[in-house]
């Protein structure tokens, strides 16, 4: 009996060992892409920082953004009209490359950088007093997006000054409007 105990564990052991050592069929490993480098630009010479944001946005387009905002930033630290068209040229070559749309391009380099607001809702003047809060705030949001773009990256006052002149005008109109809602509603023609 401890014979036919110990014959039947070294089967059981030849047959384990025997699967063991059997030639096992290896499935090739794929090797996984290299992650994709993606900094954010930052330094104090716009043109390296451009360069950077050149490749990032070109890997990450997602990150254009994150990427519009640092060159900003990059720009604060020596504010001159030059980083104004360094950021410009970017956006216009990633545009140009079909990275991002031209429409956006251009909506993000308005909103900063020009004078005039950009994104007024598109109502009517009879709405202008229904509306008036949304379209302050709307309004205030671009003109802080005016004073990063066109004071502390490029350091054009004057054009700030501008923005912030058509600011006040387009604001007296609607209090205008809004205490004359008669007008508004067209009941001045009524006698």
């Amino acid at each position: 009996m401890k014979l036919k105990k110990a014959f039947l564990a070294s089967v059981v052991l030849a047959l384990i060992c025997g699967i063991g050592c059997a030639e096992v069929q290896q499935q090739p490993v794929a090797a996984s892409p290299a992650p994709k480098y993606c900094p954010l630009p930052s330094g104090y010479q716009m043109k390296s920082a451009v360069d950077t944001a050149k490749t990032t946005v070109r890997n990450c387009p997602d990150k254009l953004d994150a990427v519009f905002y640092a060159l900003i930033e990059v720009g604060r630290n020596d504010p001159k009209p030059e980083n104004r068209e360094f950021i410009r040229d970017f956006l216009k070559e990633m545009s140009d490359d079909g990275v991002i749309s031209p429409k956006y391009a251009e909506k993000l380099y308005r909103t900063h950088f020009h004078p005039k607001f950009q994104n007024l809702p598109d109502i009517r003047m009879a709405q202008l007093c229904e509306k008036y809060d949304e379209v302050l705030q709307q309004m205030q949001a671009e003109l802080e997006s005016k004073r990063m773009g066109l004071r502390d990256c490029a350091g054009e006052d004057y054009k700030l000054a501008a923005a912030e002149s058509e600011f006040r005008r387009f604001n007296l109109l609607m209090i205008d409007l809004v205490k004359n809602q008669d007008y508004v509603n067209g009941s001045h023609n009524q006698w």
